[in-house]
Protein backbone atom coordinates (compact mmCIF):
# COMPACT_ATOMS: atom_id res chain seq x y z
CA UNK A 1 0.00 0.00 0.00
CA UNK A 2 1.22 3.48 -0.94
CA UNK A 3 -0.27 6.95 -0.80
CA UNK A 4 0.64 9.77 -3.17
CA UNK A 5 -0.22 13.25 -1.93
CA UNK A 6 -0.13 16.30 -4.17
CA UNK A 7 0.17 19.83 -2.73
CA UNK A 8 -0.73 22.31 -5.47
CA UNK A 9 -2.66 25.55 -5.02
CA UNK A 10 -3.72 25.96 -8.66
CA UNK A 11 -6.90 23.87 -9.22
CA UNK A 12 -6.24 23.41 -12.95
CA UNK A 13 -2.64 22.37 -12.37
CA UNK A 14 -3.74 20.06 -9.57
CA UNK A 15 -6.18 18.26 -11.86
CA UNK A 16 -3.58 18.00 -14.63
CA UNK A 17 -0.83 16.64 -12.36
CA UNK A 18 -3.03 14.03 -10.70
CA UNK A 19 -4.14 12.81 -14.12
CA UNK A 20 -0.52 12.43 -15.26
CA UNK A 21 0.52 10.73 -12.00
CA UNK A 22 -2.28 8.16 -12.21
CA UNK A 23 -0.93 7.04 -15.59
CA UNK A 24 2.29 5.82 -13.96
CA UNK A 25 2.15 2.17 -12.92
CA UNK A 26 4.15 1.48 -9.75
CA UNK A 27 2.78 -2.08 -9.47
CA UNK A 28 1.26 -1.57 -6.04
CA UNK A 29 -2.03 -0.40 -4.52
CA UNK A 30 -2.07 3.40 -4.41
CA UNK A 31 -4.34 5.93 -2.74
CA UNK A 32 -4.27 9.42 -4.28
CA UNK A 33 -4.94 12.68 -2.43
CA UNK A 34 -4.59 16.32 -3.41
CA UNK A 35 -4.65 19.49 -1.32
CA UNK A 36 -4.39 23.19 -2.05
CA UNK A 37 -2.98 24.31 1.31
CA UNK A 38 -1.00 23.09 4.30
CA UNK A 39 -4.00 23.67 6.57
CA UNK A 40 -6.17 21.45 4.41
CA UNK A 41 -3.53 18.71 4.37
CA UNK A 42 -2.79 18.70 8.10
CA UNK A 43 -6.48 18.64 8.96
CA UNK A 44 -7.09 15.61 6.73
CA UNK A 45 -7.56 12.20 8.32
CA UNK A 46 -4.55 10.49 6.73
CA UNK A 47 -2.74 7.33 7.82
CA UNK A 48 0.73 8.46 8.94
CA UNK A 49 2.09 4.90 8.91
CA UNK A 50 1.57 4.25 5.19
CA UNK A 51 4.57 4.85 2.89
CA UNK A 52 3.95 8.25 1.31
CA UNK A 53 5.20 10.15 -1.72
CA UNK A 54 4.59 13.90 -1.63
CA UNK A 55 4.47 15.92 -4.83
CA UNK A 56 5.11 19.41 -3.52
CA UNK A 57 4.89 22.70 -5.37
CA UNK A 58 7.69 24.90 -4.04
CA UNK A 59 5.62 28.08 -4.33
CA UNK A 60 2.20 27.77 -2.72
CA UNK A 61 -0.22 30.64 -2.16
CA UNK A 62 0.71 32.25 1.18
CA UNK A 63 2.90 29.23 2.04
CA UNK A 64 6.41 27.94 1.43
CA UNK A 65 6.47 24.40 0.06
CA UNK A 66 9.97 23.80 1.47
CA UNK A 67 8.95 24.73 5.02
CA UNK A 68 5.86 22.60 4.60
CA UNK A 69 8.00 19.62 3.51
CA UNK A 70 10.09 19.93 6.68
CA UNK A 71 6.94 19.69 8.81
CA UNK A 72 5.64 16.72 6.84
CA UNK A 73 8.85 14.74 7.39
CA UNK A 74 8.30 14.89 11.14
CA UNK A 75 4.72 13.59 10.84
CA UNK A 76 5.04 11.04 8.03
CA UNK A 77 7.97 8.85 9.08
CA UNK A 78 8.13 6.80 5.87
CA UNK A 79 7.83 9.55 3.30
CA UNK A 80 9.76 11.19 0.47
CA UNK A 81 9.24 14.49 -1.31
CA UNK A 82 9.34 15.28 -5.02
CA UNK A 83 9.47 19.03 -5.56
CA UNK A 84 7.82 20.53 -8.63
CA UNK A 85 8.02 24.13 -9.77
CA UNK A 86 7.66 26.39 -12.77
CA UNK A 87 10.49 28.55 -11.40
CA UNK A 88 14.02 27.25 -11.97
CA UNK A 89 15.47 29.96 -9.72
CA UNK A 90 13.92 28.07 -6.80
CA UNK A 91 16.05 24.96 -7.40
CA UNK A 92 18.81 25.85 -4.94
CA UNK A 93 16.26 26.40 -2.15
CA UNK A 94 15.22 22.75 -2.11
CA UNK A 95 18.47 21.72 -0.42
CA UNK A 96 17.08 23.21 2.78
CA UNK A 97 15.11 20.00 3.23
CA UNK A 98 15.29 16.32 2.34
CA UNK A 99 13.85 15.40 -1.05
CA UNK A 100 14.47 12.82 -3.75
CA UNK A 101 13.76 14.65 -7.02
CA UNK A 102 13.00 18.01 -8.62
CA UNK A 103 10.73 18.39 -11.65
CA UNK A 104 10.47 21.52 -13.75
CA UNK A 105 6.73 21.79 -14.47
CA UNK A 106 7.03 22.10 -18.27
CA UNK A 107 8.90 18.75 -18.19
CA UNK A 108 6.43 17.00 -15.87
CA UNK A 109 5.20 14.36 -18.32
CA UNK A 110 8.77 13.52 -19.33
CA UNK A 111 10.14 13.28 -15.76
CA UNK A 112 7.29 11.99 -13.61
CA UNK A 113 7.68 8.25 -14.20
CA UNK A 114 11.37 8.23 -13.32
CA UNK A 115 10.76 10.47 -10.30
CA UNK A 116 7.95 8.30 -8.93
CA UNK A 117 9.90 5.08 -9.45
CA UNK A 118 12.87 6.55 -7.59
CA UNK A 119 10.64 7.80 -4.77
CA UNK A 120 8.91 4.43 -4.54
CA UNK A 121 12.23 2.57 -4.28
CA UNK A 122 13.27 4.90 -1.45
CA UNK A 123 10.09 4.45 0.61
CA UNK A 124 10.36 0.69 0.12
CA UNK A 125 13.97 0.78 1.36
CA UNK A 126 12.83 2.70 4.44
CA UNK A 127 11.10 -0.49 5.55
CA UNK A 128 14.20 -2.62 5.00
CA UNK A 129 15.93 -3.72 8.16
CA UNK A 130 19.16 -5.39 9.17
CA UNK A 131 19.56 -7.79 12.07
CA UNK A 132 22.47 -6.97 14.38
CA UNK A 133 23.80 -8.30 17.66
CA UNK A 134 24.65 -5.98 20.51
CA UNK A 135 26.22 -8.02 23.27
CA UNK A 136 23.70 -10.78 23.91
CA UNK A 137 20.82 -8.83 22.36
CA UNK A 138 19.53 -9.28 18.83
CA UNK A 139 18.08 -6.14 17.22
CA UNK A 140 16.40 -4.99 14.01
CA UNK A 141 17.39 -1.56 12.67
CA UNK A 142 15.78 0.26 9.74
CA UNK A 143 18.39 1.08 7.08
CA UNK A 144 17.04 4.60 6.64
CA UNK A 145 17.65 5.32 10.34
CA UNK A 146 21.37 4.62 10.01
CA UNK A 147 23.39 7.82 9.57
CA UNK A 148 26.87 6.28 9.58
CA UNK A 149 28.79 3.26 10.80
CA UNK A 150 32.22 3.30 12.42
CA UNK A 151 34.42 0.23 12.64
CA UNK A 152 36.51 -0.08 15.79
CA UNK A 153 38.68 -3.20 15.96
CA UNK A 154 36.31 -6.17 16.25
CA UNK A 155 33.04 -4.29 16.63
CA UNK A 156 31.12 -1.46 14.95
CA UNK A 157 29.26 1.63 16.13
CA UNK A 158 25.99 2.37 14.34
CA UNK A 159 25.10 6.05 14.57
CA UNK A 160 21.38 6.83 14.64
CA UNK A 161 19.82 10.26 15.14
CA UNK A 162 19.12 9.74 18.85
CA UNK A 163 21.51 6.99 19.90
CA UNK A 164 24.65 5.08 19.03
CA UNK A 165 24.57 1.28 19.12
CA UNK A 166 27.63 -0.93 19.55
CA UNK A 167 27.23 -4.11 17.51
CA UNK A 168 29.30 -7.25 17.06
CA UNK A 169 29.20 -7.22 13.23
CA UNK A 170 31.91 -5.74 10.99
CA UNK A 171 31.28 -3.87 7.70
CA UNK A 172 31.13 -7.02 5.57
CA UNK A 173 28.75 -8.76 7.95
CA UNK A 174 26.43 -5.74 8.02
CA UNK A 175 26.26 -5.82 4.20
CA UNK A 176 25.32 -2.14 3.92
CA UNK A 177 27.36 -1.35 0.82
CA UNK A 178 25.02 -3.40 -1.36
CA UNK A 179 22.49 -0.60 -0.76
CA UNK A 180 23.11 2.38 -3.04
CA UNK A 181 22.88 5.03 -0.31
CA UNK A 182 25.77 3.61 1.74
CA UNK A 183 29.38 4.33 0.77
CA UNK A 184 32.73 3.83 2.43
CA UNK A 185 34.52 7.16 2.84
CA UNK A 186 37.27 6.06 5.22
CA UNK A 187 38.85 2.82 6.34
CA UNK A 188 36.73 3.05 9.49
CA UNK A 189 33.53 4.73 8.24
CA UNK A 190 30.47 4.10 6.09
CA UNK A 191 28.19 7.08 5.35
CA UNK A 192 24.52 7.10 4.37
CA UNK A 193 24.22 9.70 1.58
CA UNK A 194 20.55 10.19 2.43
CA UNK A 195 21.64 11.90 5.65
CA UNK A 196 24.37 14.13 4.21
CA UNK A 197 23.81 17.86 4.56
CA UNK A 198 27.21 19.09 3.39
CA UNK A 199 30.39 17.74 1.81
CA UNK A 200 33.76 19.35 2.52
CA UNK A 201 37.18 18.31 1.24
CA UNK A 202 37.95 16.25 4.33
CA UNK A 203 34.57 15.30 5.80
CA UNK A 204 30.82 14.95 5.48
CA UNK A 205 28.44 16.87 7.73
CA UNK A 206 25.20 14.98 8.34
CA UNK A 207 21.71 16.32 8.96
CA UNK A 208 22.27 15.62 12.66
CA UNK A 209 25.52 17.58 12.78
CA UNK A 210 27.88 14.59 12.84
CA UNK A 211 31.23 15.07 11.08
CA UNK A 212 32.28 11.91 9.22
CA UNK A 213 35.91 11.95 7.96
CA UNK A 214 37.00 11.30 4.37
CA UNK A 215 40.42 9.72 3.96
CA UNK A 216 42.79 10.38 1.05
CA UNK A 217 42.38 6.81 -0.13
CA UNK A 218 38.64 7.22 -0.65
CA UNK A 219 38.55 10.94 -1.49
CA UNK A 220 38.25 10.86 -5.31
CA UNK A 221 35.91 7.89 -5.34
CA UNK A 222 33.58 9.30 -2.68
CA UNK A 223 33.52 12.78 -4.25
CA UNK A 224 32.47 11.24 -7.58
CA UNK A 225 29.87 9.00 -5.93
CA UNK A 226 28.33 11.94 -4.09
CA UNK A 227 28.24 14.09 -7.25
CA UNK A 228 26.42 11.27 -9.04
CA UNK A 229 24.01 11.02 -6.11
CA UNK A 230 23.23 14.75 -6.33
CA UNK A 231 22.71 14.58 -10.10
CA UNK A 232 20.20 11.78 -9.58
CA UNK A 233 18.16 14.13 -7.40
CA UNK A 234 17.17 15.87 -10.63
CA UNK A 235 17.40 13.22 -13.36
Amino acid sequence: MLQIILCEDDPKQKERIIKIVKNVNLHTNIQYYSFESAKELFEADLDLSIPTIFLMDIVLDQEDGIEMANKLHTSFHHSVVIFISAYLEKVTDIYETKHCYFIYKPELEMRIEKALNKAFSIVVSMHKQICVHSGTRQMLIHLEDIIAVERIKRYSLIYLSKETIRVNENFDELGLEINSQFHQCHRSFLINFNHVKELNRTDFITDTGFMIPISRTYSKKIQKAFQDYLVHQFY
